[in-house]
Formats: structure tokens, sequence, C-alpha cells
């Protein structure tokens, strides 16, 4: 019979170090289930958009792997190759000894990355359901609270004096130039 192993994880908070969890995960599993696990674990809403990210030892962020495959594809002619997304890659392609740390981006509105990094593999027990939060150390910031901030942040920072809109502008004014109206 072969033993089946689970990967040991810590996932932080990328503005908040104290924010962080660690977790095993079936190393079979896709990164789907990791996105998933992710979700439950720091309480994060569903329905944001999302991305893994594979990194280099220095966080560089090299490919990106999202949720849902990009729709939009350019109309320049040539055929483009079908980007891989979490449900098509195995958690221990993206993450493993050799290649230790993975991004995690949630909502890139507010912009929150989360650093993953692996610690060890270990031999998966018939007695726990995976995945497993093994560590929890901070509460996990509410993601409504930070979503309505950044909108009220944007609200502020653009005044009356500021508004392209107010006096009519934003887009030039063509009515002189061209009669969109002909009147025979």
């Amino acid at each position: 019979m072969d033993e089946q192993f689970a990967m040991r994880l810590k996932i932080t908070f990328e503005k908040d170090a104290t924010i962080m969890r660690v977790v095993d995960v079936p190393k079979d599993k896709n990164l789907e289930f990791l996105h998933l696990t992710i979700l439950a674990c720091l309480e994060l809403s569903p329905g944001e958009i999302t991305s893994f990210w594979l990194s280099d030892n220095n966080w560089g962020r090299t490919v990106e792997i999202p949720l849902i495959q990009d729709s939009t594809v350019p109309d320049d002619g040539k055929e483009h190759e079908k980007m891989a997304v979490m449900e098509d890659v195995p958690i221990a392609e993206a993450i493993n000894e050799h290649m230790p740390k993975l991004i995690y981006e949630y909502d890139p509105m507010i912009q929150w990355s989360f650093k993953i990094e692996f610690i060890e593999y270990r031999a998966e027990s018939d007695q726990f359901e995976y995945p497993i939060l093994v560590q929890e150390n901070g509460k996990a910031p509410d993601h409504n609270l930070a979503k309505i901030a950044f909108i009220n942040q944007l609200e502020d920072n653009t005044s009356d004096d500021e508004d392209i809109f107010s006096s009519g502008g934003g887009f030039l004014d063509h009515d002189d130039d061209y009669d969109f109206y002909d009147e025979d």
C-alpha cells in the first residue's frame, strides 16, 4: 500500500506578517483545493478574482495561475496558448521542496497577497480529514470592511475640483466640427 503524503504550508498575509496560518493539504490535490483552504482558514469571501503566482526565492512573481480562464483573447489573428487554471495544476507542482514559495493574490482591487511557504511533507493520517488547520496566529482582516474603506478612500481622493466631468469635460467637444445629424 502506497503511503500518502500531505504538504505542510505556511500562509502569511503580506501586509501584516502577524496574520499567519499553517495548513496540511494532500499533495495530490489541485490549486483550487488550496484556494478553498485559504478562503476557509482566513474566513475570506468567495467570489473574488484570485490567482496563484509561481514565485522565485525572492518572492518575484513568474507565472500566473488564475481561478478561471481569462475569456479575453487578443484579436491579432495569432493562435494563443491557454493559460493553466487552478483546477489543472497539482499543488505539488506549484510548490514543493525545490520551489518553496508561492503567492496567492486575493481581490486585486484591494491588492491582498498572501505568501505561501513549503515547510515539509508529512505522512497523511487516516484519523483526520484534510485540509487541517495546524496553527493560527492573528485575526484575519474583514474583506468587506477593507473593500468599503478602499472605495471610501477613492471617493475622498476625488474632489469637485478634480472632477473632469463637472464642467462638461472629459470628452472633446466636436459638435462644432461634425454634423452628426444631417438636416437636408
